[in-house]
């Protein structure tokens, strides 16, 4: 029975193909899913996945994984990475004219199995992107770099545990003439953001695999106006468990909690503005189910139920001027199909039913022998 509960285990944490389309069409909440789409996050678990190709349509990215056997396993990719939308906040209070949202990053990743440990892996990230204008002297550039370490620790025959550390820099700087000739520059003060995150897998019998995990993200951008100081700022904690149900061969279901408190300043000379999001819970619900040997049906669910609390405080005497507090609940439905072929797997999904053109979304995986 053990020796049985170990290869479920491989085979349930290492087998499946997956995109950012098919987490979308199950949820939208990439924890409770163990397929390759949780290498971005966890870099370790690249591990896991060698010699597999992926590509997105709707929000594009194209990442690859190779696995040059005592080397370990090698991978890149383009996309653009989650953790940059408070760049992209910055970048619309910063008065950016050519840039609306954050470059495409470029990403490496390595990962290797290492005896009595698991695995290790490390994802480095980096973008960059720059507009000069002739001959008003403007400019504006965008840059970001990062890391990510990971570690895959077997705890058992049937249970493991995934860490992940991180850290990034944004910097830009903007400079452009006023009417009067003189000239105003946005620049970054050097801040970091850091990331990180622990999540356990254990398998409960040969059909069902419990998940519990933590994710800690605190995003810090800050830059001068002339001689103001500007500062944006986001940190989020999340607190999670799922259970992943097997109910056949052909058919999977995932049911999943998760409770986050987000919190938001923005500080803008005298004046702060801060944000508190509270999560209590959010219901994450999916089902595949596969019809014959290439084709599959996915349904999704989400139901989010918000307490937020918005202040607005300015100093020197930290006087409250506003204190506005809202509960607001909110639904999200799914569904997708997928198609696969030996190696090949297309995966469609559409954000609302019935099919709303602008919310399909496609995306292809493809997995090929080693070199």
């Amino acid at each position: 029975m053990k020796k049985l509960l170990l290869v479920l285990f491989i085979l349930w944490t290492h087998s499946v193909m997956s995109t950012e389309t098919r987490v979308n069409t199950l949820g939208g909440v990439p924890y409770f899913l163990i397929d390759n789409s949780n290498v971005c996050l966890y870099p370790a678990l690249i591990t896991n996945y060698p010699n597999e190709f992926i590509g997105e349509v709707k929000h594009p990215s194209i990442s690859g994984f190779i696995d040059l056997g005592r080397l370990g396993i090698f991978g890149i990719g383009i996309n653009n990475d989650s953790a940059s939308s408070i760049l992209t906040e910055a970048i619309k209070d910063a008065d950016f004219t050519h840039f609306s949202s954050p470059p495409p990053q470029f990403a490496m990743y390595y990962g290797r199995k290492i005896r009595r440990l698991g695995a290790v892996g490390l994802k480095l990230n980096a973008a960059n992107e720059f507009y000069e204008e002739a001959p008003s002297n403007s400019s504006q550039s965008i840059w970001i770099l990062g890391s990510t370490i990971g570690l895959t620790y077997p705890l058992s025959r049937r249970s493991s545990i995934d860490f992940m550390a991180g850290t990034q820099r944004f910097g830009f700087k903007s400079k452009y003439l006023l009417g009067t000739g003189d000239s105003v520059i946005f620049k970054d003060q050097g801040k970091y953001s850091i990331t990180g995150g622990v999540r356990a897998l254990s398998l409960l019998s040969p059909t069902s695999l419990l998940i519990i995990g933590a994710t800690y993200n605190k995003f810090d951008v800050s830059w001068l106006k002339g001689k103001v100081s500007e500062v944006l700022t986001l940190g989020t904690t999340e607190a999670y468990t799922g259970i992943s149900l097997s109910a056949s061969s052909k058919a999977t279901i995932i049911f999943g909690l998760l409770v986050s408190k987000s919190e938001a300043d923005t500080i803008t000379g005298q004046t702060t503005f801060n944000t508190i999001t509270y999560s209590v819970p959010k219901i994450v619900m999916g089902m595949e189910t596969r019809l014959n040997d290439w084709s599959i049906v996915r349904i999704g669910a989400n139901k989010d139920f918000n307490y937020r609390i918005l202040k607005v405080i300015t100093m020197p005497d930290s006087v409250e001027i506003k204190n506005e507090q809202v509960k607001e609940t909110t639904f999200n439905l799914s569904f997708g199909f997928g198609f696969s072929l030996r190696d090949f797997e297309l995966d469609i999904m559409c954000n609302e039913l019935p099919f709303v053109t602008s919310s399909l979304g496609l995306a292809a995986t493809y997995k090929f022998n080693s070199f």
